[in-house]
């Protein structure tokens, strides 16, 4: 499982339902990073300061409203978030190998709906695919989870 946050990147092997101790891991491979090089590329090239919201709403769109108008982002706006991408499933590779080991890659929150991320992923991960609703996924299976434990009760 891996869960690509705006920090972090959260990662752990579940088997029979439960995290192995010794596989979790984090590493500070988030979406920030990125989002904050692109918001001042982006920035600059439109003359107009962009929150990290608008930055994100802007690289899922392609395109940013300027002036009232929908203008597209400029070539190569999207390194940063590519160059994230290729350091987070190397830094996964490292830690798992071919991960030939895991039935499958389960890759969740907000950064799984980032195409260029989750793409990197599944070059290396054939097997790796994102679940629905990646930026809840975390919370439904927390609530999974608690009914789970309280019907156990």
């Amino acid at each position: 499982m891996v869960d690509l946050g705006h920090h972090t990147v959260d990662v752990a092997v579940v088997r029979q339902l439960m995290p192995l101790p010794a596989s979790l891991n984090t590493f500070n491979l988030g979406t920030s990073r990125p989002l904050r090089e692109m918001r001042a590329q982006l920035s600059a090239r439109f003359e107009r300061e962009l929150s990290m919201v608008e930055t994100d709403m802007a690289a899922r769109a392609g395109m940013l409203r300027v002036a009232g108008c929908e203008r597209p982002l400029p070539e190569h706006w999207d390194a940063p978030l590519r160059e994230n991408g290729e350091a987070l499933a190397a830094r996964l590779v490292e830690e798992w190998g071919s991960g030939s080991n895991l039935d499958c890659i389960l890759l969740g929150g907000g950064g799984a709906q980032e195409p260029r991320l989750s793409q990197a992923i599944h070059a290396r991960f054939p097997h790796a695919f994102v679940v629905d609703d990646p930026q809840l996924a975390i919370a439904r299976g927390y609530a999974r989870l608690a009914r789970r434990l309280g019907g156990a009760q």
